[in-house]
């Protein structure tokens, strides 16, 4: 595959944005995940690796390359979160906690930052909760912890599942008052996924489960958690909304719909472009989802202005533009397999169909089984 030859002596523009995205993931690796000297060497090396490769392969976008570093840089240090929750008002969202008849569980929002919160909800709260309200805290008594890490092989590490949305502790409130407030837009965002997710619930299981994974981008429902394990241990779980597939699908059908229609080329581009973003915010920023509307539409915006990228190149850009967003991405397993994923595809466009679903297999269970072991440590 000629983008990706990395060779000193390949000069040609193609790779450029691919060893960008290497670089920026290598430094967010470093600045987040390296706990010990044996992990900031092994990662620096990486760093060291492809900052060579690219002052070496494209000398004349070296200014182009401190720009992405230093944006990058400063999105990094603005991802960390800033914990002191006295005097704050928290904001619980009905769609971002679980409620049951003693105990409310979930994350909730401050100003600098989001917590992972647990404690027992009054009459009032949980009627407010069950209707899709808001609920605002304050003046709050609280205990923090860490949040538990796994202990067997296999087991869930809600650690790293929260340090991905940079959540680091659990606060177990004791005390509190509560207010409500009135609706704002994104308070009727949040009111519109919690309406959703009750309506999915309604639904029959297995559908109920693909309409939750592939609207919302999560399993809203605990009774179908035995389908998604199914999923993962087939080594199928990219089927699902890790993979973006259904992106296709939406551009495919809206197409034809503006075709019949008789709709212009860039109208049907801004009216997909709307609808990707709408399932953008209905999925809450899901990575695979994210991760192919933003190649369509980075790959639409190239077209119009005539700037020829080829398919690698593309592919790291949309990882750059990601990143910028948010630094905190390949911190998600999720993130990490719908990216290698489509990486994998095209390394190996030029195999046969049998091979290629062998290999798409093999490298999606062995990412897996690595950060697995990983998230032990």
């Amino acid at each position: 595959m000629p983008a990706l030859k990395i060779n000193l002596n390949y000069s040609k523009k193609p790779g450029f944005y691919l060893l960008v995205a290497f670089l920026l993931i290598s430094i967010s690796f470093l600045f987040f995940e390296a706990k010990s000297y044996w992990h900031v060497g092994v990662i620096g090396i990486f760093c060291l690796f492809f900052s060579f490769l690219l002052i070496k392969k494209f000398k004349h976008t070296k200014l182009l390359l401190l720009v992405f570093i230093i944006i990058f840089s400063i999105r990094l240090f603005q991802s960390i979160p800033l914990y002191s929750y006295q005097g704050q008002v928290i904001t619980i969202y009905p769609d971002q906690v679980k409620l049951i008849p003693d105990y409310v569980s979930g994350i909730g929002k401050f100003k600098n930052g989001k917590i992972t919160l647990g404690f027992k909800p009054t009459s009032a709260i949980r009627n407010a909760l069950s209707q899709g309200e808001k609920v605002l805290l304050f003046n709050i008594k609280y205990e923090v912890s860490e949040i538990e890490q796994a202990h067997n092989f296999g087991e869930i590490n809600y650690r790293h599942y929260y340090a991905s949305k940079g959540i680091k502790e659990l606060v177990n409130i004791q005390n509190y008052q509560f207010i409500s407030s009135s609706y704002s837009l994104i308070d009727f965002y949040h009111y519109l996924r919690f309406k959703l997710e009750r309506y999915f619930t309604t639904f029959p299981r297995l559908l109920s489960f693909f309409a939750g994974e592939l609207i919302l981008g999560e399993n809203i429902n605990d009774d179908t958690q035995q389908i998604l394990d199914n999923y993962r241990n087939l080594g199928v779980i990219h089927l699902l909304s890790i993979s973006g597939l259904h992106v296709g699908i939406y551009t495919f059908v809206i197409s034809v719909i503006c075709y019949f229609f008789k709709i212009t080329e860039d109208e049907s581009f801004v009216i997909i472009s709307f609808c990707l973003l709408l399932g953008i915010l209905l999925c809450a920023g899901q990575a695979g989802f994210v991760r192919s509307c933003l190649t369509y539409f980075l790959g639409g915006l190239l077209k119009k202005k005539a700037f020829n990228l080829n398919n690698s190149d593309l592919l790291g850009l949309t990882a750059i533009v990601h990143l910028l967003i948010n630094p905190r991405l390949f911190m998600n397993i999720g993130a990490i397999l719908s990216y290698i994923l489509v990486l994998g595809l095209k390394v190996i466009k030029s195999e046969s169909s049998f091979k290629q679903g062998m290999l798409l297999n093999l490298r999606d269970r062995k990412i897996v089984c690595v950060r697995m072991n990983y998230s032990l440590i």
